[in-house]
């Protein structure tokens, strides 16, 4: 698929005229989050998506991380890895990029 063909098809201009992925209407979650809450496009998926749960609206109160921990089983699991705080920073700062959207292909 040509990258205007699928901007056309998956993309929609923000109110600063960048382009950004689009959300489903009837929910507003990712077009590409199956049923199951795994990724369809797992493979090429865009920083955004690599960066979360570490995004910057997740993080922005106590609760809205707690709100992101009920919706993502893997923050609760016993065991789970410790995220240090320099990974976690990384991403925040893509999830910024990334919520700018990009004008231009």
């Amino acid at each position: 698929m040509e990258v205007e063909d699928w901007i056309e098809r998956d993309c929609t201009r923000s109110q600063n005229g960048r382009y950004v992925l689009k959300s489903r209407p009837e929910d507003g979650i990712c077009i590409y989050l199956n049923e199951d809450k795994s990724c369809s496009v797992y493979k090429s998926k865009p920083d955004q998506c690599s960066a979360f749960p570490w995004w910057n609206e997740n993080m922005a109160s106590n609760r809205s991380w707690h709100k992101t921990v009920q919706i993502c089983p893997g923050l609760r699991q016993p065991g789970a890895k410790v995220v240090p705080l320099p990974v976690i920073q990384e991403h925040l700062v893509k999830d910024h990029e990334a919520e700018k959207g990009f004008r231009n292909w």
